[in-house]
C-alpha cells in the first residue's frame, strides 16, 4: 500500500509539472502575441505620423478625403488656398463644394473614378475659396488610407499665375501675328483694290463699262470678301468646349459632310479605322473644322481627280494618329516649312489662313501635326492626338 502511496504521489507531481509548464507556455503565448500587437500597433502609428508630417510640409495643398470627396484633412497650404483660417471650416465639406459650378460635375466624376482605382491624370478646374476668391488649380487624386478606412490623397496645386503668364505670352503672340496678318492683309488686299480703281477710271473716262470688266471686278471683290471671312474666322475668340469625343465617329461625319464636294470634283474618299472607338478629350467642333480643312486640301490639289485616304490607328498607347493622304501634285521641299504662315499658300486662290488656324487647333488640343509631300505623288498629314 505504501509502494502504491509513493507511485500515485509521483503521478501527482508529474501532472503538476505538466501543468505548470502548460501555463507558462500560454503566458509566454499571450506576452509576446500581446508585445507583436504593440509593436505592429507602435509601426503603424509612426507610419501614420510621418505620413501627417509629410502631407503637413508639402508645398502643395493637401486634402485627405473620405466617402467620394468628404474631407477629414487638411495641410496649412489648403487651408490658404480655399481662404479659410482653420480645419474646423473645411472638414466635413464636400471638396466638390468649392468648385466652380461649371467645373463641379467633372470634379464629382473624378473622385468617382479615383474610387473605382482608375489611374487619372491631371485635372484642370476652377476652385471658389470662402474668401470668394476664385483661383484655377490642378488636381490629382490617389487611393490610400486614413484611420484603416480607403481614402482619397488629392494634390492640389495653384496655377493660377501660371495661367496669368501663359495668357500674357499669347496675347504677345497675337500682337507679334496681328504684325504679320497687317502687312499680309494690306499685300493681299491692295492687288484687288488696284484692279478695281483701274477699272473704275476706265469706265469714267470712257462713260461706260464693258461686260468683263464687271466680272473681273466681282471676283475681285469676292477674294477680298474671302479674305477678310477667313481673317474674321481666325480672329474671333471661339467658344471652347472640351469634352470626351469618339475620334472615329467623328471622322465619319466629316466625310460625310465632304462627299458631295469630293464627288463633284471627281475624288473618293477612303477611310481605314484600325480602333473600333478612339476617344479623346476634345473640342469637336474645332477639330472637324480642322480636318475639314486637310480634306478640302487635298480634293483641292487633284483637279483632275483621285483618291483620298484617311487611316486612324493607335501606334502608342498614349496618343492616336490620323493620317490625311492625298495623290495631288505635292509641295516642295523648299515650301514646307513655310505652311502655316500668313498668307502663304500652294494654292492659285488660297489664303494660307485655313491651314495655319487648322494647325492652331490641333497644337490647343495638346496635339502634334506633321507634313510629309512628294512632288507629283501626293502629300501626308500626320496628326497625333492624345488618349483620353
Amino acid at each position: 500500500m505504501f509502494s502504491r502511496m509513493k507511485q500515485w504521489r509521483k503521478k501527482q507531481r508529474g501532472v503538476g509539472c505538466a501543468k505548470t509548464m502548460s501555463d507558462v507556455i500560454k503566458t509566454e503565448l499571450k506576452r509576446s502575441t500581446t508585445a507583436r500587437r504593440q509593436h505592429a500597433h507602435d509601426h503603424l502609428l509612426q507610419m501614420e505620423e510621418g505620413f501627417r508630417r509629410l502631407v503637413d510640409q508639402s508645398p502643395d495643398p493637401v486634402l485627405i478625403c473620405l466617402d467620394g470627396g468628404t474631407i477629414v484633412y487638411v495641410n496649412q497650404e489648403a487651408l490658404d488656398l480655399l481662404g479659410a483660417s482653420g480645419c474646423e471650416q473645411l472638414i466635413g465639406r464636400h471638396a466638390c463644394e468649392f468648385y466652380h459650378p461649371d467645373h463641379r460635375e467633372h470634379a464629382l466624376e473624378h473622385f468617382r473614378k479615383v474610387e473605382t482605382g482608375q489611374n487619372i491624370g491631371l485635372v484642370e478646374g476652377k476652385v471658389i475659396g470662402l474668401d470668394g476668391r476664385m483661383k484655377e488649380i490642378e488636381l490629382k487624386g490617389t487611393l490610400t488610407s486614413y484611420n484603416r478606412r480607403p481614402a482619397i490623397h488629392v494634390l492640389v496645386r495653384d496655377i493660377t499665375e501660371q495661367k496669368a503668364t501663359q495668357q500674357l505670352l499669347r496675347n504677345q503672340e497675337k500682337l507679334s501675328l496681328a504684325g504679320q496678318l497687317a502687312a499680309g492683309i494690306a499685300h493681299e488686299i491692295r492687288n484687288p483694290l488696284t484692279s478695281l480703281k483701274g477699272f473704275l477710271q476706265l469706265m469714267q473716262a470712257h462713260g461706260t463699262g464693258k461686260r468683263e470688266y464687271f466680272q473681273i471686278m466681282s471676283s475681285e471683290l469676292n477674294r477680298i470678301e474671302g479674305i477678310v471671312g477667313e481673317m474674321l474666322s481666325l480672329a474671333k475668340p471661339a467658344s471652347v468646349q472640351f469634352k470626351e469625343s469618339d475620334l472615329v465617329e467623328l471622322l465619319k461625319h466629316v466625310v460625310t459632310l465632304l462627299e458631295t464636294k469630293a464627288i463633284l470634283n471627281n475624288v473618293v474618299i477612303k477611310a481605314a479605322y484600325e480602333v473600333k472607338t478612339a476617344v479623346i478629350h476634345c473640342d469637336e467642333n474645332q477639330l472637324k473644322q480642322a480636318f475639314i480643312n486637310f480634306i478640302k486640301n487635298g480634293i483641292e490639289a487633284m483637279p483632275d481627280g483621285g483618291e483620298i485616304f484617311i487611316h486612324l490607328c493607335a501606334p502608342e498607347d498614349t496618343s492616336y494618329r490620323i493620317v490625311f493622304s492625298d495623290q495631288g501634285c505635292g509641295i516642295p521641299e523648299a515650301q514646307l516649312e513655310k505652311l502655316g504662315e500668313p498668307f502663304f499658300t500652294t494654292k492659285h486662290f488660297g489664303t494660307g489662313l485655313g491651314f495655319m488656324m487648322s494647325e492652331k487647333i490641333i497644337r490647343q488640343h495638346q496635339g502634334s501635326i506633321r507634313i510629309e509631300s512628294q512632288l507629283n505623288k501626293g502629300t501626308k498629314i500626320l496628326v497625333e492626338l492624345p488618349i483620353s
